[in-house]
C-alpha cells in the first residue's frame, strides 16, 4: 500500500505520514545524490564546453577531453545536491515533522549555506581539472565565496520556479527544466566570475556562453527532478500530489 502524502511538504521531496522523520531526511539526501549523479553523467560534456567558453580556453576535441573532471563532477553534484535537497526539506518541513517550517524563499536561501560548504571547493577543483591546472587553495577559497553569492539568489529562483510550475500542473521534467533555465539566466554573470576566479583570471562578468549554460542547467534540472521523482515513487513507494 502506498503511503499518504503530507500536504505541507515540498512537491519535489514528498513526505509520507510516518514517525521516522530521520529516515525521511536520509531518503531526501540519498535520492537527491543519486539523481544528481545520473544527471551529471549525461550532461558533463556540455559543462566542459561552458567552462572553456567562460575562460576563453580552447575546447576539447575528443570525448575523453569532454569528460575530463567527470569523476569530480559526480562526487561534487552527488554530495551537494544530496545536501541541498536534505537541507531544503529540513528548512521547509513543518515543525511537527522535525523541520523548521520556513516559507519557500527563506528556506531556499538558507539551504544555500550548507550546500556551498561542499559545492564551492569541489566546483573550483573540478574547473581546475577541466582546464588542466594545478590545484590552488587560495583560488579555491575565493571561488567558494563567489559560489555562495550565486547560490543564495539562485536557489530562491530555482525552487520558486519549480514549486510554481508543479502547482500549475507541470510534471517533474518540465518543472525541472524551467527551474534550471531560470537559475541559469539569473546567475550566469556571477558564475562567470566564479569560474574566472578559480582559473586565476581577472573577473569579467559577462553573458558570453549563457545559452550553453542554460542548456546544461535546464537539461540537468529536468533529468535530476525526473530521476528524483522516479526514486520517490518506485523505491520509497510515495505517491505524488501537487499543491
Amino acid at each position: 500500500m502506498q503511503a499518504a502524502v503530507v500536504d505541507q511538504a515540498p512537491s519535489f521531496a514528498v513526505q509520507s505520514v510516518r514517525s521516522d522523520r530521520k529516515g525521511e531526511r536520509l531518503e531526501s539526501f540519498a535520492f537527491g545524490a543519486l539523481s544528481a549523479v545520473c544527471a551529471t553523467i549525461l550532461t558533463h560534456p556540455v559543462d566542459t564546453l561552458v567552462v572553456h567558453r567562460q575562460t576563453g580556453k580552447p575546447r576539447p576535441t575528443n570525448l575523453r577531453g569532454m569528460y575530463r573532471g567527470g569523476a569530480m563532477a559526480c562526487l561534487q553534484n552527488g554530495l551537494t545536491f544530496g545536501i541541498l535537497f536534505g537541507s531544503y526539506d529540513f528548512f521547509r518541513a513543518p515543525s511537527e515533522h522535525g523541520g523548521l517550517g520556513m516559507a519557500l524563499v527563506p528556506g531556499a536561501a538558507m539551504a544555500a549555506f550548507p550546500e556551498t560548504i561542499a559545492r564551492g571547493p569541489l566546483e573550483a577543483v573540478k574547473n581546475m581539472v577541466q582546464l588542466q591546472q594545478r590545484i590552488n587553495l587560495r583560488r579555491v577559497a575565493k571561488a567558494s565565496g563567489v559560489m555562495l553569492c550565486r547560490e543564495v539568489p539562485g536557489n530562491i529562483a530555482y525552487f520558486t520556479t519549480y514549486e510554481m510550475a508543479r502547482a500549475h500542473g507541470a510534471g517533474a521534467l518540465v518543472s525541472g527544466a524551467l527551474a534550471g533555465v531560470t537559475f541559469a539566466f539569473l546567475t550566469f554573470p556571477i558564475d562567470t566570475i566564479r569560474t574566472q576566479v578559480a582559473a586565476g583570471q581577472r573577473p569579467r562578468p559577462s553573458y558570453r556562453g549563457v545559452s550553453g549554460f542554460a542548456l546544461r542547467i535546464g537539461g540537468y534540472g529536468a533529468l535530476m527532478f525526473a530521476f528524483n521523482e522516479f526514486l520517490w515513487e518506485r523505491v520509497a513507494g510515495h505517491v505524488w500530489e501537487d499543491k
